[in-house]
């Protein structure tokens, strides 16, 4: 029985799209702890549990930070004879553009998906 063929994809443009997409979810954990700061001052919420929570999300966002770089230094570092079958591994993600983002296919943002004649009352948030 003869296994059909992989997709043969270098790693180092996986490893460096993950690189990415973690400095965004990093920038989005930075974002959110300003708003949750910003949020618990105008509550007066001053508790340790507050504070422990926002502890996380700082702490989330250094991870998150942490791991981009390593996957930056992986995919410097990565054999050019390194290769993985990506789409099979994007399979297995919930978030369908995520996965296509990882892959280095091209995504068509949402809004572009209406056509002109529509009165796009619905905002996505």
């Amino acid at each position: 029985m003869t296994q059909p063929p992989l997709d043969e994809t270098a790693m180092q443009g996986p490893l460096q799209a993950l690189a990415e997409e973690l400095s965004t979810a990093q920038e989005t954990a930075l974002d959110l702890q300003i708003s949750i700061s910003s949020i618990l001052a105008s509550l007066g919420d001053t508790s340790c549990e507050a504070i422990f929570s926002l502890q996380d999300v700082d702490r989330l966002a250094q991870i998150l930070g942490d791991l981009s770089t390593f996957a930056q230094a992986l995919a410097a570092s990565s054999p050019e004879t390194w290769h993985v079958d990506v789409h099979s591994a994007a399979s297995r993600l919930n978030l369908r553009d995520l996965a296509h983002r990882l892959c280095g296919d091209e995504v068509i943002p949402a809004a572009s998906l209406a056509s002109a004649d529509e009165d796009n009352d619905c905002t996505f948030f």
